[in-house]
């Protein structure tokens, strides 16, 4: 399957584009963004399959996704939100 090619910096995409990677870099902390190690994945994979895979895969990066727009705008929990335990 053929793989986008990664952004690795800014001298990979034109001059109008730089404060939209400074973002991203800002953001995420890295353009490539977190890879989980090959072992690791074919172990899982070899044991729940492709489409456990793309469903564990996509709630933790829809986790992220919430997570990380709350977190830049600082939004806080409501004050009678669930609370985790302690």
């Amino acid at each position: 399957m053929p793989r986008l090619t990664p952004v690795t910096g800014k001298t990979d995409v034109p001059a109008e584009h730089h404060a939209a990677v400074d973002t991203v870099v800002k953001v995420f902390g890295s353009v490539r963004g977190p890879r989980t190690d090959p072992a690791l994945f074919d172990r899982l994979h070899r044991r729940h399959g492709a489409a456990w895979m793309v469903e564990v895969t996509t709630a933790v990066h829809y986790f992220a996704l919430v997570a990380g727009v709350a977190n830049a705008f600082e939004i806080a929990p409501p004050p009678d939100g669930d609370r985790l335990p302690a």
